[in-house]
């Protein structure tokens, strides 16, 4: 709705009716559900306990562990049971308020989307080091400074812009938002690989990338460019590190912190010469190179992580990894 109205070519009175409408009867099954199994429309059957009781704990502990602090296991809001409507906007309202304070710590928003310290998972030195940030698991998201930085230059000279966004972009850009708002004060975690509640924001992040004007253009300028760079960097850079890890004799924690400094260099190259080329004009095929560098950085990480250093995890959640996996391991 925040997204849907401001974006709209109408938002008259029949409009906005039709349109409450669907949405009051897209919400039915979950509304039937949750009076069914917990009595209350409002109540989600996930946070009943064994005696039906809302508490602090099964509605603030997003995939346990001790995290960072700003939330912890006491949940936003300091442990604000769910009670209605007032309830849930209040439980929101906490939420939003812990975040917003969460982002005011510059080391803990530096370490989930940056570079992260590489804290151990559950207390094994072997893992230490395998909590990636955002960035060192994806660093071709460096382009958004390259799309961010384009479109405020474009709109200090044409203020009008505001009116052609793209809802679906917004739309996108808000979905991000909810997630980082969501789950920012409860990030870093100790019992993750990555930033793995924040995954929702790299598909995301990469379609409003893709619809950037910015990064179009220099994507269409050095296509080619690109291709080749990822091919080489994933058959080539890929062996390389694995051979590196090996030769190194590197624990999965120091392997992955050996991928994340060489995705930490792609982006920055990607963030650097991308900004070039968009005031420049120039440097289309180093950019090129960069940003093929840094889809195969993150390539290699997904394919290494599930053949070389963490085998114990067993089958990959996507079946598209699973497949590939399999296939290079045969």
């Amino acid at each position: 709705m925040a997204v849907d109205l401001p974006t709209a070519p109408r938002n008259d009175w029949r409009s906005l009716t039709v349109v409450g409408a669907v949405f009051v009867v897209s919400l039915l099954p979950m509304l039937v559900t949750n009076a069914l199994v917990t009595g209350e429309v409002l109540r989600p059957p996930r946070g009943v306990d064994g005696t039906g009781v809302v508490t602090p704990a099964d509605t603030g502990s997003a995939g346990g562990g001790g995290g960072g602090g700003g939330g912890g296991s006491e949940g936003p809001g300091g442990g604000l049971p769910l009670d209605g409507v007032g309830g849930v906007v209040a439980n929101v309202l906490s939420i939003v308020e812990d975040s917003l304070a969460a982002a005011t710590d510059r080391e803990r928003v530096y370490t989930v989307f940056v570079r992260s310290v590489g804290a151990d998972i559950s207390g094994s030195a072997r893992f230490a080091g395998t909590n990636l940030s955002v960035l060192e698991t994806a660093p071709v998201l460096a382009l958004s400074v390259v799309a961010l930085g384009a479109w405020l230059s474009g709109l200090r000279k044409e203020v009008s812009r505001l009116r052609r966004v793209d809802p679906t972009v917004v739309l996108a850009v808000g979905i991000v938002l909810a997630f980082v708002v969501l789950y920012l004060f409860r990030l870093p975690l100790r019992v993750q690989v990555t930033q793995r509640y924040l995954l929702p924001v790299f598909p995301l992040g990469l379609y409003v990338l893709a619809r950037s004007a910015a990064v179009t253009r220099l994507l269409e300028r050095a296509g080619d460019t690109v291709l080749w760079s990822y091919g080489v960097g994933v058959l080539v850079g890929g062996q390389l590190l694995l051979v590196a890890a090996l030769v190194r004799e590197l624990q999965p924690g120091g392997a992955a912190q050996l991928n994340a400094r060489v995705s930490i260099v792609t982006a920055v190259l990607v963030a650097a010469t991308g900004v070039l080329a968009v005031w420049t004009r120039r440097f289309d095929r180093v950019v090129g190179v960069a940003v093929g560098l840094a889809c195969a950085a993150g390539t290699v990480f997904v394919l290494l992580a599930h053949l070389e250093y963490f085998q114990v995890t067993g089958e990959a959640i996507l079946p598209v990894v699973q497949e590939l996996t399999e296939l290079l391991s045969a």
